[in-house]
């Protein structure tokens, strides 16, 4: 089971926190814009780097540049705890219930400089 937090992008629903903890009381979720995360309108290279430096599994819709800004960001030797992308259109039940079996399912390391879109298929 990972211990990492999920770090919600200001683009997520912001109900996507409550389902992840009504489903999995033990997991830690924060998201930007409330306290203890980023604030809102942290550009995504920059949200990429505070979630690599707090050890934070970033969760995130923008799957226009954020592959682009992952790229930038491997080229310049850093790392991430896992990036989630979200495909538009799905219940929030349905990501939810997918970032908790994977959360659940895979150790740290496992999602270390991993980007999976979501939900599965």
């Amino acid at each position: 089971m990972s211990s990492l937090p999920f770090l919600l992008d200001e683009d997520v629903p912001e109900f996507l926190a409550d389902e992840l903890v009504r489903l999995e009381p033990a997991v830690t979720t924060l998201q930007v814009g409330m306290e203890g995360a980023p604030s809102k309108g942290m550009k995504d290279p920059q949200l990429l780097i505070y979630a690599e430096q707090n050890r934070l599994t970033l969760v995130s819709m923008d799957k226009r540049t954020m592959p682009t800004h992952l790229a930038e960001h491997f080229l310049q030797a850093r790392n991430t705890w896992g990036v989630f992308l979200l495909r538009q259109g799905f219940p929030i039940a349905r990501y939810g219930e997918d970032l908790i079996l994977i959360w659940s399912s895979l150790a740290d390391q496992d999602l270390e400089d991993n980007t999976l879109y979501l939900p599965l298929q």
